[in-house]
């Protein structure tokens, strides 16, 4: 038997036009709208967690690329032992020129890497921005350092760390650590 046959044998005193909802199938326009306008309110409360998401994985990606990079550059100079393998940091400035680097082997550019949109290089403690590897794939005089990435708000950082004496690589939120007794 029909569950709406059904229906009106047990509740005859019910108007037709009441059963009419109970065979219906499918859904109102009003329902739909309503339905919408929700997931659109879910979607505009999560799109901004979910943009600094994206950035922060984009400033994770560069970090981790420059990192590589840098290895890279120490194991041609060993490989090649030799000393004329850098890379130079360009900082952003006010003619939108910056925010890049080369890994160059003397004078010879063999790579050129800008930063990714809302990335960008606030700073690095190499002198004249310019970080030289020597024969044996450490800084060259021993002296390392640390390149800063931000986001374009500066809200989150990354520190590319290449340690003085040798030479390994990493990168890391909080910084160089700092020896004990170290006073600044």
């Amino acid at each position: 038997m029909c569950p709406v046959v059904w229906l009106m044998k047990v509740f005859p005193k019910l108007p037709r036009s009441q059963f009419y909802y109970i065979t219906h199938k499918g859904f109102t326009l009003i329902e739909l709208m309503v339905v919408i306008a929700i997931l659109t309110v879910v979607v505009l409360m999560t799109l901004p967690s979910f943009r600094g998401y994206l950035l922060e994985q984009r400033l994770d990606a560069t970090a981790m690329e420059l990192a590589s990079d840098i290895r890279h550059l120490q194991q041609l100079a060993l490989t090649e032992e030799s000393v004329s393998y850098g890379i130079t940091f360009y900082l952003p400035n006010r003619n939108k020129t910056g925010n890049k680097y080369y890994i160059h082997k003397g004078i010879n550019k063999i790579k050129l890497v800008y930063m990714p949109p809302g990335v960008k290089i606030s700073s690095t403690s190499f002198d004249e921005n310019l970080l030289n590897i020597n024969a044996k794939g450490m800084p060259e005089d021993g002296i390392g350092g640390t390149v800063y990435l931000h986001d374009e708000h500066n809200r989150i950082s990354k520190q590319v760390i290449v340690a003085t004496i040798t030479g390994r690589v990493r990168v890391s939120e909080n910084g160089p650590i700092k020896p004990w007794g170290y006073v600044q």
